[in-house]
């Protein structure tokens, strides 16, 4: 949008361009700066980029994200394909608003999925309102007229006991035995395990770097980086661990690539060197937690009983975020908080000592109750 300013020497025109840098210029002539003003205020280029489409605009921004793993880019592309653009993708940028975002969202609930699946939804269009509103497609972000979702409790983790994790172990085919093990006793997410490398393992230092996982991408299983920033760590192991890990080499030899885990004929590949990933592992470990008696077991249980194993040797908190990889230590206390054993128990003596040193310092001080009775 422009404006005029009348100067003693004629007219200045002020006015943003498309990236919103302010410009100006001069004019003797009124007539001459508002024919100028009008052509700055509507620029061709910004008014059809204003009439862009939600699902256009969509498309085009997920689809060149350099700030997603390419996992989350597919993951959201696919959300965006089947279920916002097919509803209101059709509406212009400027015209979408609160009303539009709330039926669409109740349509959603109606539909049955899940808090947790409509969350990616509301990234995704929360991500693009940004965007478009720092291109100046967008006078403000509707998304902000939607109410938050309400937080979901997540429900108590329960961790395997050392006998279970090696009842697993043992039921399993032994090819992925060292799998398990790692992801009890290393806490590493599945695909983690899928993507570690013998570069990655230091034996001698007894140590594993966690540099990447394996993840799904459009429909393909790919070695991408960590799930996040935090994700990139070193974990130190025991020493069983590392003489499993020595023999599941010597046994099952590394793929081309230097990965330690790998699974023939799965995935997209056809050799002996597919990917390990939770589809691959699904049939091998249903049937091992079967064997074990174990129904309520996950392969991502053995990373909640290698949080349980830490916490019970007395690690901090801290320690036990950055062993895990978690973004903060927000996420660690809100998953194993109630692990930590006896923490109200050990409050509430210290408090009943606290309360006793300094009543039986004032005891003397105290006044007979018995002396109210006359006042």
């Amino acid at each position: 949008m422009a404006w005029l300013e009348k100067r003693p020497s004629g007219y200045l025109v002020r006015w943003r361009d498309g990236q919103g840098r302010k410009k100006q210029a001069h004019f003797a002539d009124e007539a001459d700066a508002l024919l100028f003003a009008h052509t700055r205020s509507s620029p061709p280029h910004r008014l059809s980029r204003r009439l862009t489409s939600l699902g256009q605009y969509m498309e085009e921004t997920l689809a060149s994200a350099e700030d997603l793993r390419e996992s989350t880019r597919y993951h959201y592309l696919g959300m965006a394909r089947k279920h916002i653009a097919p509803a209101i993708g059709h509406l212009a940028l400027a015209e979408v608003d609160g009303p539009a975002l709330r039926a669409f969202f109740v349509s959603m609930r109606d539909a049955g999925f899940s808090s947790s699946y409509r969350s990616v939804a509301r990234n995704i269009l929360s991500r693009t309102f940004q965007l478009a509103l720092s291109e100046g497609l967008a006078e403000r972000n509707p998304m902000l007229s939607v109410a938050a979702a309400r937080e979901q409790y997540r429900s108590d983790v329960r961790p395997l006991e050392v006998h279970e994790v090696e009842a697993l172990a043992d039921s399993i085919r032994p090819r992925y035995r060292a799998a398990i093990l790692v992801m009890a006793y290393a806490g590493l997410r599945i695909g983690e395990v899928g993507a570690l490398t013998a570069s990655n393992v230091n034996l001698l230092r007894r140590e594993l770097r966690v540099r990447s996982g394996v993840a799904r991408a459009g429909g393909r299983i790919i070695v991408s980086t960590t799930k996040t920033p935090a994700g990139r760590r070193t974990v130190p192991i025991p020493k069983f661990l590392v003489e499993e890990l020595d023999f599941h080499t010597s046994v099952y030899g590394l793929a081309p690539d230097g990965r330690i885990f790998h699974t023939p004929g799965t995935n997209q590949h056809t050799n002996e060197y597919g990917l390990l990933h939770a589809s691959s592992l699904h049939k091998p470990f249903k049937a091992a937690r079967h064997r074990a008696e174990l129904p309520h077991a996950t392969p991502h249980t053995l990373r909640h009983t290698y949080a349980a194993f830490l916490i019970r040797e007395g690690a901090h908190p801290k320690v036990i975020q950055t062993l895990m990889g978690h973004t903060s230590i927000k996420v660690t206390l809100d998953l194993y908080g109630h692990l930590f054993p006896g923490m109200g128990e050990e409050l509430a003596t210290r408090l009943e000592a606290r309360r006793k040193k300094d009543v039986a310092s004032r005891r003397a001080e105290r006044v007979d109750p018995r002396a109210w009775l006359g006042s």
